[in-house]
């Protein structure tokens, strides 16, 4: 890497200006970092949930995981739990990796990832994932296992700010209060992490909606009192939407996200509160465009976080691509100060295009008792480059190709992950006979077995 020194500016002082800073710092140790923020801008306060991913990338950082959660009053994230998505009152999880199953003896052309292997064993067999899925068991039970199965965090998004300023100006990250308009900078690269106001990318980029096939467009969060400490986070289908709750260590950030096509606030508030049995504090009303950038990296500057794309806050995907972007960025950094880098942007469309499709799956459901759902499919039909993944998906038929480009960099989420949203969804057709697959060893049963005798030893810790 160049060894002149820099003057780099970060637009934003929210989490993703932060994440970009410090990242920035690591790849860059001799640069001039400095971090503008407007607190009269604030934060959009919903993005308190992350992936696996963002542990990793705060070690990457040299941020202790554990550390930061015991700081901000945060707690740990296993997956989560969607609730009543089929109208049935049921409820199905998205765990994350269960790592003892990479160790799981299977055929060798399945190799490549033992867990896809087991989860495709289970729908062969028509067994329930909640009951033989490891990381739902032991979620429901509210236990936790750092050693078997990844995690992520749940988080206050202003005290994540704050913990991460405090370290970031350890480093050597000046901070500036203001107006960058009315600031005089010089820098030789500019990261937009201004969140949904899109402050210097949006006079650079085209948007592309997203709105044909993704049915979300605001959302009113407020906050609940904690009743258990529930390690995943729950996403309850409404009449209209679904209602996050994410657990914190002294209260619980929800909200709810819905169709104003079909109801105002007003109303989504009111149901809301008729839905949990007593009245709520609307904090904020978000309206959004779901999309993206057409481009991220643009001359000398790089959109980062909210400011490159939003999709809405299913599945918390929009810590989940800013860490993906910073990633990938790592892979680029030595053309920074070249101008526009169209593979870098390519890769980034791609990903943010297959996370859309992602969350566009979970609205395929049975449920029909709101004009919302009855109508979901026909006013938001399948994007025509989902449609042979889709059908892939209902043929029990998906494999990595068909979700990850040539080009593919970084990914956006597992094909474990498509099969318990599909699975969750009853998306499969009802005859599944997959050759090959009743040859799993050890057996599913020894492993549920062993799964049992670990949650016995979790529950009398």
């Amino acid at each position: 890497m160049a060894t002149k020194v820099r003057n780099i500016i970060v637009l934003g002082a929210g989490t993703a200006g932060w994440l970009t800073a410090l990242f920035v710092r690591k790849l860059f140790p001799h640069f001039n970092i400095k971090i503008i923020g407007n607190k009269k801008i604030g934060v959009v306060g919903v993005g308190e949930a992350t992936t696996p991913p963002f542990v990793a990338f705060l070690k990457e950082i040299d941020i202790d995981p554990l550390t930061l959660i015991r700081e901000i009053g945060g707690s740990i994230k296993q997956g989560i739990s969607f609730e009543n998505w089929n109208g049935d009152g049921k409820k199905y999880f998205h765990g994350f990796n269960e790592k003892f199953l990479s160790q799981t003896s299977v055929p060798p052309i399945f190799t490549h990832n033992c867990i896809d292997y087991y989860y495709r064993h289970l729908l062969h067999n028509k067994l329930d994932f909640n009951e033989y899925s490891y990381v739902a068991k032991v979620s429901y039970q509210n236990k936790i296992d750092f050693n078997e199965i990844e995690y992520a965090i749940h988080f206050n998004t202003n005290k994540v700010s704050a913990y991460l300023s405090k370290i970031g100006k350890q480093r050597n990250i000046k901070y500036i209060e203001g107006d960058y308009k009315k600031m005089k900078l010089k820098y030789d690269f500019i990261f937009d992490c201004s969140g949904l106001s899109r402050l210097i990318i949006s006079k650079k980029s085209k948007w592309k909606s997203f709105s044909k096939f993704l049915p979300m467009k605001k959302a009113i969060p407020f906050h609940l009192k904690v009743k258990e400490n529930k390690p995943y986070t729950s996403a309850v289908a409404m009449k209209y939407g679904w209602m996050w709750q994410i657990p914190l260590q002294d209260r619980i950030g929800a909200g709810y996200v819905f169709d104003s096509d079909y109801i105002d606030v007003a109303e989504a508030k009111k149901e809301a509160e008729e839905f949990l049995g007593h009245t709520i504090n609307v904090r904020k009303v978000i309206s959004f465009d779901a999309g993206r950038h057409e481009q991220y990296w643009v001359d000398n500057c790089m959109a980062i976080g909210l400011s490159s794309c939003f999709i809405e806050p299913l599945e918390s995907t929009s810590i989940h691509l800013t860490v993906l972007q910073l990633q990938l960025l790592k892979q680029f950094a030595n053309d920074l100060f070249n101008g526009t880098n169209d593979m870098f942007n390519e890769v980034m469309r791609n990903t943010m295009d297959e996370i859309s499709y992602f969350i566009y799956l979970h609205y395929n459901t049975k449920r029909k008792d709101s004009d919302f759902w009855k109508n979901v499919k026909k006013n938001y039909p399948c994007p025509p480059a989902f449609k042979p993944v889709l059908k892939a998906i209902k043929n029990n038929n998906l494999k990595h190709f068909d979700i990850q480009s040539t080009n593919r960099i970084v990914s956006g989420f597992p094909v474990t992950s498509y099969l318990k949203i599909a699975n969750g969804l009853k998306l499969f057709n009802k005859k599944i006979n997959i050759e090959g697959y009743e040859n799993l060893k050890p057996s599913v049963q020894n492993i549920k077995s062993w799964m049992d005798q670990r949650i016995q030893r979790i529950q009398r810790s």
